[in-house]
């Protein structure tokens, strides 16, 4: 039995894209990969700096408990005021 489908194959390397310039199809792939993986760590700063917030609350938690986290309180807390894109 023949199947009527065709498979699209996409050259591998450079080739000649609509402005007219060269296109590096794998470059641009591992732009994007590179790119998704920067936003999942944003992502994941964001989540225990905004966690660790409630750590740094006075009424909630004790100096041990942040010790065991390995933090002071003005660490946490200097911690918890970066932005998620600075390490």
């Amino acid at each position: 039995m023949r199947s009527s489908m065709r498979l699209a194959i996409e050259p591998a390397g450079p080739t000649i894209g609509m402005s007219g310039t060269m296109v590096d199809h794998d470059r641009a792939e591992n732009r994007i990969a590179h790119l998704v993986a920067l936003v999942r760590l944003w992502m994941q700063r964001y989540r225990e700096r905004r966690a660790l917030v409630g750590y740094t609350d006075l009424d909630v938690v004790s100096d041990h408990i942040l010790r065991d986290l390995g933090l002071t309180r003005a660490e946490a807390r200097a911690e918890c005021r970066k932005p998620f894109w600075r390490q």
